[in-house]
């Protein structure tokens, strides 16, 4: 019939076309999604040490294939 299955106790990030959960004991303040554009997101699950404008602007980079700029940050 079409409908996503969501995984039991899950919390939706985002939902369709490709749907994203998190499963666990995460705080609030340990789940963050960061969208550049339409189709450019990304989420963070526990601390992280980059501000969302910070991820934001190494989405735009990774997009052109530089992906260490997602992974430089504690």
């Amino acid at each position: 019939d079409g409908e996503t299955v969501q995984p039991v106790g899950a919390q939706p990030l985002w939902g369709d076309p490709d749907p994203l959960w998190a499963v666990g004991d995460w705080r609030p303040d340990e789940v963050r999604v960061v969208t550049a554009d339409a189709q450019t997101r990304i989420a963070v699950l526990g601390i992280c040490g980059a501000s969302d404008e910070q991820l934001r602007v190494a989405l735009f980079a990774a997009r052109g294939g530089a992906l260490r700029h997602l992974t430089a940050w504690p």
